[in-house]
């Protein structure tokens, strides 16, 4: 790991003691040096991953926590929530300047800083704040903390398999054989053996797509797509442009690994209109709810809201107690109609926690820990708080943490290293011939 750090070490050392060097090169050298052990340091001694971090939906609670009532001197000016930590500014009095409180996990700041159940309080570096300040915040967070909750990074807007959400068999649709062939498969689902019960479900509508026989495609495809997975389903489609079939695994694959799988939202667009064209091709399956469903989050994560609200009403029409129904028209109607939205996902919680019990997402995690926190940020809403909704439905803050930990493994960390490292070369280099212009030009 060190031994890009060492490489430029070297070529410091060469540069330091050639005699012919100007001086100003040889300061140039040693702050190529200083800039590559600081960024070193950085990695190698810098701050770990936090073993604990806020998850989304928790804004409405920590902003009422952090408002002081009326007959305090000091009024809260702002909230900036991060990921493993919460800074609110206060303004205490007109000619006072802005103070800020740290509200971080205990386990993360001094013993002597002030503790509440599920925080540690402190001033963030070069800020200031007094200790009645301190002491008041700790009082109001004390007394309203008790629904917060942290959580462990990875139970963070976790991608795959807690978006699963299987349908249960109906007898009358399938007939016998067919519902004891669904049946298998969703014991496989149910046992996260996701990609036999994908082959089976997806022979199945090779014969017959009726039946929920599409819906347990989309549910196997949620619990269990790759990147690559889903390129070879968009490459098999294209090789077969006119098989429904096909373009119906590449439609709703695509949408689902914008949602899972995209690393920005501007890959999540691509990856949604991407979606729509495949979801064009497989027109013929328009009669299965979950593909209306599908084409609805597409079209309103694009910004076609009004399309979308035709979409998901179509879908509602053919299968409104599916959990993938209520949850996208929850997501789609919870901007102008937050209490049809609330009522949505309430239902959704209700249904899936009855046919989906054994599932993969019966824990409080994924989608259904999304639900969950998407109705405490609606029901503020509808009392009146501000609170974004930007992210409740379709994250992408485990994406950003990913980038954020950009020099993780020791590979992006030795090519960062380069980079650093080549830049300092160049520049050292361009130094050393502008100085040794200028002895040229003296001496001449």
């Amino acid at each position: 790991m060190h031994r890009p750090v060492e490489w430029v070490n070297r070529c410091v050392d060469d540069v330091w003691y050639a005699p012919a060097v100007h001086r100003r090169t040889k300061k140039l050298a040693a702050f190529a040096a200083a800039l590559v052990g600081t960024f070193a340091a950085t990695r190698v001694h810098g701050q770990p991953e936090p073993q604990h971090v806020i998850p989304p939906g928790q804004e409405p609670l920590l902003l009422e926590m952090l408002r002081l009532p009326a007959t305090s001197p000091c009024s809260l000016r702002g909230v900036e929530v991060a990921r493993a930590r919460v800074v609110a500014s206060y303004q205490c009095g007109d000619d006072a300047g802005v103070s800020r409180i740290e509200l971080v996990h205990p386990s993360d700041a001094v013993d002597s800083a002030p503790h509440t159940t599920h925080f540690a309080l402190r001033t963030p570096a070069g800020a200031a704040a007094s200790h009645a300040l301190l002491a008041e915040v700790a009082a109001r967070v004390r007394t309203l903390e008790s629904p917060f909750r942290w959580e462990a990074p990875q139970d963070t807007a976790p991608p795959g398999v807690d978006d699963g959400e299987p349908l249960p068999p109906d007898r009358e649709a399938l007939g016998a054989a067919r519902f004891e062939a669904y049946s298998r498969g969703l014991e496989l689902f149910r046992a996260r053996r996701f990609r036999e019960a994908f082959e089976l479900y997806r022979s199945m509508a090779q014969q017959d797509p009726h039946g929920g026989v599409l819906a347990m495609l989309v549910a196997t495809l949620a619990a269990s797509q790759s990147r690559a997975d889903n390129a070879r389903h968009r490459a098999d489609a294209d090789r077969h442009a006119e098989d429904p079939l096909r373009n119906f695994i590449a439609g709703v694959g695509t949408q689902l690994a914008g949602h899972q799988l995209a690393e920005s939202l501007e890959d999540k667009a691509r990856m949604y209109r991407l979606a729509l064209r495949y979801l064009e091709r497989s027109r013929a399956y328009a009669f299965e709810p979950r593909y209306e469903a599908s084409r609805a989050v597409c079209l309103f994560r694009l910004g076609e809201t009004q399309r979308a609200r035709e979409s998901i009403e179509q879908a509602a029409r053919g299968r409104p107690q599916d959990p993938d129904v209520l949850y996208a028209r929850a997501e789609i109607e919870h901007r102008t109609e937050p209490q049809r939205a609330i009522a949505d996902l309430e239902q959704y919680l209700a249904t899936n926690g009855t046919i989906g019990a054994d599932a993969p997402n019966a824990r409080d995690g994924g989608r259904r820990g999304r639900a969950r926190r998407a109705i405490e940020a609606l029901r503020a809403i509808v009392r009146g708080d501000r609170v974004s909704t930007d992210e409740l439905f379709d994250p992408v803050m485990h994406h950003r943490a990913r980038r954020a930990n950009l020099l993780a493994s020791p590979e992006r960390y030795a090519m960062g290293v380069g980079i650093v490292t080549l830049a300092a070369s160049i520049l050292s280099a361009l130094a050393a011939f502008v100085g040794r212009r200028r002895t040229i030009v003296r001496s001449a």
